[in-house]
């Protein structure tokens, strides 16, 4: 690997740590909605689209994002709130899941899930579940 590219993993990892990655995510945002911001202007379409981080900060929070440039777009996000973080974890969940896959580790991630030990009541195997699972994301 090129020093350069060290140096920046490790850059983004201590972003990561710190729970600043956000400022990444909205910088790579920041130059689609100026891209969506011209292609409205000079063309009248509308691009819009999703920025998917599927690494969690140790928060738990991946500052994934949906980013548009046009004035309905901007409606629709006042008006759709609900539905647009809705959409935002459904593609985390269907981008993780692809790649869980890529790597041949989707299966065996299930299997680890459902042999948590069940420590009380159903509840509890529920939640010691879910914690497995983000764990093994993290």
């Amino acid at each position: 690997m090129v020093w350069h590219l060290e140096k920046h993993e490790t850059y983004v990892e201590d972003l990561k740590l710190e729970g600043t990655f956000d400022k990444v995510v909205g910088k790579v945002q920041h130059k689609y909605m100026r891209l969506a911001e011209t292609a409205f202007k000079y063309n009248g379409v509308h691009c819009f689209g999703f920025i998917v981080n599927l690494q969690p900060d140790h928060t738990g929070r991946t500052g994934s994002a949906m980013w548009g440039a046009t004035p309905a777009f901007e409606r629709m996000k006042i008006d759709e709130k609900g539905v647009i973080s809705r959409q935002i974890a459904e593609w985390e969940s269907l981008l993780r899941r692809a790649d869980m896959a890529l790597n041949g580790d989707a299966e065996e991630h299930e299997k680890e899930l459902w042999t948590v030990q069940i420590m009380g009541n159903k509840r509890d195997h529920a939640r010691q579940a879910f914690l497995a699972w983000l764990g093994r994301d993290i």
